[in-house]
Protein backbone atom coordinates (compact mmCIF):
# COMPACT_ATOMS: atom_id res chain seq x y z
CA UNK A 1 0.00 0.00 0.00
CA UNK A 2 2.89 2.39 1.22
CA UNK A 3 4.72 1.59 -2.65
CA UNK A 4 1.07 2.24 -4.40
CA UNK A 5 0.92 5.77 -2.71
CA UNK A 6 4.33 6.67 -3.43
CA UNK A 7 3.74 5.70 -7.10
CA UNK A 8 0.82 7.28 -7.26
CA UNK A 9 2.49 10.36 -5.84
CA UNK A 10 5.14 10.34 -8.09
CA UNK A 11 3.03 10.36 -11.08
CA UNK A 12 3.78 7.06 -12.07
CA UNK A 13 0.26 5.01 -13.59
CA UNK A 14 -1.35 1.84 -12.30
CA UNK A 15 0.18 -0.31 -14.96
CA UNK A 16 3.78 0.59 -13.69
CA UNK A 17 2.31 -0.37 -10.28
CA UNK A 18 1.26 -3.58 -11.56
CA UNK A 19 4.53 -4.39 -13.32
CA UNK A 20 5.98 -3.96 -10.45
CA UNK A 21 4.32 -5.81 -7.83
CA UNK A 22 3.83 -9.09 -10.48
CA UNK A 23 7.75 -8.71 -11.02
CA UNK A 24 7.57 -8.85 -6.84
CA UNK A 25 5.59 -11.67 -7.21
CA UNK A 26 7.37 -13.27 -9.96
CA UNK A 27 10.51 -13.41 -8.39
CA UNK A 28 9.34 -15.35 -5.30
CA UNK A 29 7.83 -18.16 -6.96
CA UNK A 30 11.08 -18.32 -9.22
CA UNK A 31 12.85 -18.38 -5.97
CA UNK A 32 10.84 -20.93 -4.17
CA UNK A 33 10.95 -23.26 -7.74
CA UNK A 34 14.65 -22.66 -7.59
CA UNK A 35 14.65 -23.24 -3.46
CA UNK A 36 12.72 -26.96 -4.25
CA UNK A 37 15.31 -28.04 -6.99
CA UNK A 38 18.15 -27.17 -4.73
CA UNK A 39 16.96 -29.44 -1.91
CA UNK A 40 17.53 -32.48 -3.78
CA UNK A 41 21.24 -31.40 -5.29
CA UNK A 42 24.54 -32.54 -3.99
CA UNK A 43 26.99 -29.81 -2.79
CA UNK A 44 29.01 -29.51 -5.57
CA UNK A 45 25.96 -29.20 -8.43
CA UNK A 46 23.83 -27.19 -5.64
CA UNK A 47 26.80 -24.42 -6.13
CA UNK A 48 26.95 -24.54 -9.75
CA UNK A 49 23.21 -24.05 -9.46
CA UNK A 50 23.80 -20.79 -8.41
CA UNK A 51 26.03 -19.64 -9.65
CA UNK A 52 23.76 -19.23 -12.64
CA UNK A 53 20.99 -17.25 -10.86
CA UNK A 54 20.35 -13.66 -10.58
CA UNK A 55 22.58 -11.58 -8.38
CA UNK A 56 20.08 -10.84 -6.29
CA UNK A 57 18.95 -14.38 -5.82
CA UNK A 58 22.76 -15.47 -4.90
CA UNK A 59 22.79 -13.37 -2.00
CA UNK A 60 19.20 -14.12 -0.98
CA UNK A 61 19.68 -16.36 2.57
CA UNK A 62 17.21 -18.23 1.47
CA UNK A 63 19.32 -19.52 -1.08
CA UNK A 64 22.49 -19.93 0.59
CA UNK A 65 23.72 -21.27 3.53
CA UNK A 66 25.69 -19.18 5.83
CA UNK A 67 27.97 -19.48 8.95
CA UNK A 68 26.58 -19.20 12.16
CA UNK A 69 29.30 -17.72 13.77
CA UNK A 70 30.73 -14.09 12.72
CA UNK A 71 34.50 -15.17 12.26
CA UNK A 72 35.33 -18.15 9.83
CA UNK A 73 37.58 -20.17 11.34
CA UNK A 74 38.43 -23.68 10.24
CA UNK A 75 42.17 -24.62 12.08
CA UNK A 76 40.56 -26.58 15.09
CA UNK A 77 40.63 -30.30 14.31
CA UNK A 78 37.21 -32.43 15.47
CA UNK A 79 36.94 -36.15 16.33
CA UNK A 80 34.35 -38.03 16.79
CA UNK A 81 34.01 -41.32 18.16
CA UNK A 82 30.52 -43.57 17.83
CA UNK A 83 31.68 -47.02 19.10
CA UNK A 84 30.72 -48.08 22.51
CA UNK A 85 29.26 -44.25 23.04
CA UNK A 86 29.89 -40.95 21.77
CA UNK A 87 32.89 -38.83 22.09
CA UNK A 88 33.16 -35.24 20.49
CA UNK A 89 37.08 -33.73 20.59
CA UNK A 90 38.11 -30.61 19.68
CA UNK A 91 41.91 -30.05 19.44
CA UNK A 92 42.09 -33.11 22.27
CA UNK A 93 39.22 -31.48 24.69
CA UNK A 94 36.09 -33.46 25.31
CA UNK A 95 33.29 -31.52 24.52
CA UNK A 96 30.44 -34.10 24.50
CA UNK A 97 30.32 -34.18 28.72
CA UNK A 98 28.67 -30.76 28.27
CA UNK A 99 26.56 -31.40 25.50
CA UNK A 100 22.97 -32.00 26.15
CA UNK A 101 21.62 -35.41 24.72
CA UNK A 102 20.52 -34.08 21.38
CA UNK A 103 22.75 -31.62 20.44
CA UNK A 104 25.37 -34.47 20.75
CA UNK A 105 23.35 -36.76 18.60
CA UNK A 106 22.44 -34.12 15.84
CA UNK A 107 26.08 -33.57 15.57
CA UNK A 108 27.08 -36.91 15.44
CA UNK A 109 24.36 -37.23 12.67
CA UNK A 110 25.61 -34.32 10.72
CA UNK A 111 28.89 -35.95 10.57
CA UNK A 112 27.98 -39.30 9.68
CA UNK A 113 25.72 -38.26 6.54
CA UNK A 114 27.70 -35.33 4.72
CA UNK A 115 25.53 -32.80 2.87
CA UNK A 116 22.74 -30.59 3.77
CA UNK A 117 20.06 -31.64 5.76
CA UNK A 118 15.93 -30.04 5.37
CA UNK A 119 15.12 -28.16 8.49
CA UNK A 120 11.95 -30.28 8.50
CA UNK A 121 14.21 -33.89 7.94
CA UNK A 122 15.73 -32.96 11.20
CA UNK A 123 13.02 -31.99 13.34
CA UNK A 124 11.19 -35.13 12.40
CA UNK A 125 14.64 -36.82 13.54
CA UNK A 126 14.76 -35.68 16.62
CA UNK A 127 11.60 -34.48 17.75
CA UNK A 128 9.29 -36.51 15.83
CA UNK A 129 6.43 -36.58 18.50
CA UNK A 130 6.10 -33.09 19.23
CA UNK A 131 4.30 -30.46 17.21
CA UNK A 132 5.86 -29.23 14.16
CA UNK A 133 6.11 -25.41 15.68
CA UNK A 134 7.60 -27.02 18.90
CA UNK A 135 9.97 -29.48 17.01
CA UNK A 136 11.23 -26.46 14.60
CA UNK A 137 11.82 -24.32 18.29
CA UNK A 138 13.55 -27.28 19.55
CA UNK A 139 15.99 -27.25 16.45
CA UNK A 140 16.79 -23.25 16.59
CA UNK A 141 17.59 -24.04 20.39
CA UNK A 142 19.61 -26.68 19.33
CA UNK A 143 22.01 -25.03 16.39
CA UNK A 144 22.30 -22.09 18.89
CA UNK A 145 23.99 -24.13 21.21
CA UNK A 146 26.08 -25.98 18.77
CA UNK A 147 27.02 -22.67 17.80
CA UNK A 148 28.97 -22.14 21.40
CA UNK A 149 31.25 -25.69 21.06
CA UNK A 150 31.93 -25.78 16.94
CA UNK A 151 31.22 -22.48 16.00
CA UNK A 152 31.72 -21.80 11.88
CA UNK A 153 31.92 -25.51 11.26
CA UNK A 154 28.00 -25.77 11.29
CA UNK A 155 26.82 -24.14 7.97
CA UNK A 156 22.81 -22.74 8.85
CA UNK A 157 20.45 -21.64 6.16
CA UNK A 158 17.11 -20.84 6.46
CA UNK A 159 16.12 -24.40 5.70
CA UNK A 160 19.25 -26.52 5.47
CA UNK A 161 21.90 -27.60 8.00
CA UNK A 162 25.09 -29.12 7.23
CA UNK A 163 28.91 -29.72 8.32
CA UNK A 164 31.15 -27.38 6.32
CA UNK A 165 33.38 -29.40 3.54
CA UNK A 166 36.30 -27.26 5.02
CA UNK A 167 36.07 -28.51 8.86
CA UNK A 168 39.17 -30.85 9.66
CA UNK A 169 37.14 -33.80 10.93
CA UNK A 170 37.89 -37.47 11.82
CA UNK A 171 35.24 -40.24 12.33
CA UNK A 172 35.51 -43.66 13.69
CA UNK A 173 32.99 -45.11 11.86
CA UNK A 174 33.71 -43.53 8.35
CA UNK A 175 37.33 -44.39 8.48
CA UNK A 176 36.07 -48.18 9.22
CA UNK A 177 33.93 -47.94 6.33
CA UNK A 178 36.44 -46.55 4.07
CA UNK A 179 39.05 -48.63 4.98
CA UNK A 180 37.37 -52.19 4.99
CA UNK A 181 34.46 -52.10 2.38
CA UNK A 182 37.32 -51.87 -0.30
CA UNK A 183 39.14 -54.72 1.40
CA UNK A 184 36.07 -57.30 1.37
CA UNK A 185 33.99 -57.27 -1.88
CA UNK A 186 34.80 -60.62 -4.17
CA UNK A 187 37.02 -62.41 -1.67
CA UNK A 188 36.15 -66.16 -1.05
CA UNK A 189 36.72 -68.13 1.99
CA UNK A 190 40.15 -69.37 0.92
CA UNK A 191 42.24 -65.97 -0.44
CA UNK A 192 44.71 -64.66 1.31
CA UNK A 193 45.17 -60.59 1.88
CA UNK A 194 48.30 -58.61 1.64
CA UNK A 195 50.21 -57.26 4.41
CA UNK A 196 49.36 -54.02 4.49
CA UNK A 197 45.34 -55.11 4.04
CA UNK A 198 45.98 -57.14 6.90
CA UNK A 199 47.30 -54.17 9.36
CA UNK A 200 44.66 -51.93 8.01
CA UNK A 201 42.20 -54.28 9.10
CA UNK A 202 43.96 -54.93 12.40
CA UNK A 203 44.23 -50.58 12.81
CA UNK A 204 40.32 -50.93 12.28
CA UNK A 205 38.99 -53.27 14.25
CA UNK A 206 40.94 -51.76 17.70
CA UNK A 207 38.49 -49.06 16.73
CA UNK A 208 35.41 -51.00 17.17
CA UNK A 209 34.78 -50.77 21.21
CA UNK A 210 31.44 -51.44 21.16
CA UNK A 211 27.67 -51.02 18.75
CA UNK A 212 27.49 -47.46 16.98
CA UNK A 213 26.44 -45.00 19.69
CA UNK A 214 25.70 -47.47 22.01
CA UNK A 215 24.22 -46.25 25.37
CA UNK A 216 22.24 -43.40 23.57
CA UNK A 217 18.45 -43.32 23.96
CA UNK A 218 16.95 -40.26 22.90
CA UNK A 219 13.01 -39.57 24.62
CA UNK A 220 10.95 -38.81 21.35
CA UNK A 221 12.91 -39.69 18.70
CA UNK A 222 11.76 -43.03 16.76
CA UNK A 223 12.92 -42.22 13.81
CA UNK A 224 16.62 -41.25 15.46
CA UNK A 225 16.23 -44.94 17.17
CA UNK A 226 15.43 -46.44 14.01
CA UNK A 227 18.69 -44.91 11.98
CA UNK A 228 20.95 -45.78 15.16
CA UNK A 229 20.26 -48.88 14.77
CA UNK A 230 20.75 -49.71 11.48
CA UNK A 231 23.83 -47.98 11.64
CA UNK A 232 24.83 -50.77 14.39
CA UNK A 233 23.48 -53.96 12.36
CA UNK A 234 25.70 -51.99 9.09
CA UNK A 235 28.62 -51.92 11.54
CA UNK A 236 28.33 -55.41 12.81
CA UNK A 237 28.04 -56.85 9.53
CA UNK A 238 31.34 -55.17 8.23
CA UNK A 239 33.15 -56.46 12.03
CA UNK A 240 32.03 -60.08 11.01
CA UNK A 241 33.31 -59.77 7.60
CA UNK A 242 36.52 -57.99 8.86
CA UNK A 243 37.10 -60.63 11.65
CA UNK A 244 36.21 -63.72 9.20
CA UNK A 245 38.51 -62.41 6.48
CA UNK A 246 41.54 -61.94 9.12
CA UNK A 247 40.75 -65.88 10.30
CA UNK A 248 40.54 -67.14 6.86
CA UNK A 249 43.67 -65.07 5.77
CA UNK A 250 45.57 -66.46 8.47
CA UNK A 251 44.52 -70.24 8.15
CA UNK A 252 44.98 -70.23 4.47
CA UNK A 253 49.19 -69.49 5.17
CA UNK A 254 49.31 -71.49 8.12
CA UNK A 255 49.71 -69.37 11.04
CA UNK A 256 47.24 -70.88 13.52
CA UNK A 257 48.70 -68.74 16.26
CA UNK A 258 47.24 -65.54 14.91
CA UNK A 259 43.99 -66.79 13.23
CA UNK A 260 42.99 -68.04 16.90
CA UNK A 261 44.04 -64.56 18.31
CA UNK A 262 41.80 -62.91 15.49
CA UNK A 263 39.29 -65.39 16.53
CA UNK A 264 39.24 -64.08 19.91
CA UNK A 265 38.85 -61.03 19.14
CA UNK A 266 36.13 -61.74 17.07
CA UNK A 267 34.29 -63.13 20.32
CA UNK A 268 34.88 -60.40 22.30
CA UNK A 269 33.89 -57.96 20.02
CA UNK A 270 30.30 -59.51 19.91
CA UNK A 271 30.50 -62.90 22.93
CA UNK A 272 27.00 -64.34 21.49
CA UNK A 273 27.76 -64.67 17.81
CA UNK A 274 27.46 -68.30 16.99
CA UNK A 275 29.93 -67.97 14.19
CA UNK A 276 32.46 -66.70 16.06
CA UNK A 277 32.71 -69.34 18.81
CA UNK A 278 32.26 -72.14 15.71
CA UNK A 279 35.48 -70.08 14.26
CA UNK A 280 37.10 -70.07 17.53
CA UNK A 281 36.71 -73.98 18.26
CA UNK A 282 37.28 -75.17 14.67
CA UNK A 283 40.93 -73.61 14.69
CA UNK A 284 41.45 -74.56 18.50
CA UNK A 285 40.61 -78.26 17.18
CA UNK A 286 42.95 -77.74 13.84
CA UNK A 287 45.99 -77.00 15.85
CA UNK A 288 45.54 -79.84 18.16
CA UNK A 289 44.08 -78.36 21.43
CA UNK A 290 41.28 -80.23 22.07
CA UNK A 291 40.60 -78.81 25.61
CA UNK A 292 40.81 -75.61 24.35
CA UNK A 293 38.03 -75.92 22.17
CA UNK A 294 35.89 -77.68 24.54
CA UNK A 295 36.46 -75.39 27.09
CA UNK A 296 35.47 -72.67 24.83
CA UNK A 297 32.08 -74.71 24.22
CA UNK A 298 31.77 -74.34 28.05
CA UNK A 299 31.83 -71.44 28.59
CA UNK A 300 29.90 -70.26 25.83
CA UNK A 301 27.19 -72.27 27.15
CA UNK A 302 27.53 -71.12 30.27
CA UNK A 303 27.09 -67.56 28.89
CA UNK A 304 23.86 -68.24 26.95
CA UNK A 305 22.80 -70.28 30.21
CA UNK A 306 23.30 -66.69 32.43
CA UNK A 307 22.23 -63.83 29.92
CA UNK A 308 19.50 -65.14 27.89
CA UNK A 309 18.50 -68.73 29.63
CA UNK A 310 18.73 -70.85 26.04
CA UNK A 311 20.98 -73.54 25.37
CA UNK A 312 23.50 -73.44 22.62
CA UNK A 313 22.00 -74.27 18.91
CA UNK A 314 21.36 -77.47 17.47
CA UNK A 315 25.26 -76.79 14.76
CA UNK A 316 26.94 -75.92 17.93
CA UNK A 317 25.59 -79.17 19.85
CA UNK A 318 26.76 -81.21 17.19
CA UNK A 319 30.25 -79.30 16.66
CA UNK A 320 30.51 -79.88 20.38
CA UNK A 321 29.91 -83.74 19.85
CA UNK A 322 32.00 -83.91 17.29
CA UNK A 323 34.32 -83.05 19.15
CA UNK A 324 34.38 -85.05 21.88
CA UNK A 325 34.26 -88.13 19.38
CA UNK A 326 37.58 -86.80 17.89
CA UNK A 327 39.12 -86.37 21.75
CA UNK A 328 38.30 -89.73 22.37
CA UNK A 329 40.24 -91.07 19.74
CA UNK A 330 44.55 -91.61 19.72
CA UNK A 331 46.29 -88.25 18.58
CA UNK A 332 47.03 -89.52 14.56
CA UNK A 333 44.47 -90.64 14.32
CA UNK A 334 42.04 -87.54 15.29
CA UNK A 335 44.56 -85.52 13.63
CA UNK A 336 44.23 -87.43 10.66
CA UNK A 337 40.27 -87.05 10.72
CA UNK A 338 40.34 -83.56 11.86
CA UNK A 339 42.26 -82.96 8.02
CA UNK A 340 40.19 -84.75 6.21
CA UNK A 341 37.41 -83.20 7.32
CA UNK A 342 38.43 -79.95 6.74
CA UNK A 343 40.16 -80.17 3.20
CA UNK A 344 39.06 -83.38 1.13
CA UNK A 345 42.48 -83.23 -0.97
CA UNK A 346 44.34 -84.21 2.69
CA UNK A 347 43.62 -88.29 1.55
CA UNK A 348 46.77 -89.05 0.85
CA UNK A 349 50.07 -90.88 1.17
CA UNK A 350 50.46 -89.99 5.04
CA UNK A 351 54.71 -90.16 4.41
CA UNK A 352 54.42 -87.43 1.41
CA UNK A 353 55.00 -83.91 3.08
CA UNK A 354 52.85 -80.65 2.68
CA UNK A 355 54.26 -78.15 -0.11
CA UNK A 356 55.14 -75.39 2.34
CA UNK A 357 53.93 -72.47 -0.37
CA UNK A 358 50.43 -74.57 -1.33
CA UNK A 359 47.77 -72.45 0.66
CA UNK A 360 45.58 -74.45 2.87
CA UNK A 361 41.34 -73.96 1.86
CA UNK A 362 39.88 -71.64 4.84
CA UNK A 363 37.53 -73.46 6.95
CA UNK A 364 33.76 -73.20 6.48
CA UNK A 365 31.88 -72.01 9.32
CA UNK A 366 30.23 -75.04 11.23
CA UNK A 367 31.64 -78.00 9.92
CA UNK A 368 30.97 -80.93 10.83
CA UNK A 369 33.93 -83.67 10.65
CA UNK A 370 33.07 -86.91 8.59
CA UNK A 371 34.00 -89.48 11.07
CA UNK A 372 32.50 -87.67 13.75
CA UNK A 373 29.32 -86.95 12.60
CA UNK A 374 28.25 -90.70 11.52
CA UNK A 375 29.17 -91.74 15.05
Amino acid sequence: MIRFKLGMHRGCGSNAVNSAISYKIKARAHESVAFERLLFMEPCARWRFLAHLPSGMQSSKIMTPHRVAGKVEFNHEYSIYTFGGLKILRDGVDLSAEMPAKVGALTAYLACEPGCHPRNDLCDLLWGGKRLTSGATNLRVALTTIRRFVGSTVMIARYTVCIAPETALWMDAQQLQAAVVPLLPGRDSGSVLGRQAVQQLDRMLALYRGDFLQGIALPNAPQFEAWVKYQQAKFRTLIYRACAALCNHYWAVGDYVSSIEAAQRWTVIDPLDDRAQCTLMQLYAEAGRMQDALQAYGRYQDLLRDMLQIAPSREMQLLHRSLLHLSSLPDATACAAMTASIDPGARRDPGARRDPGARRQAPPHHFIPRQASSA
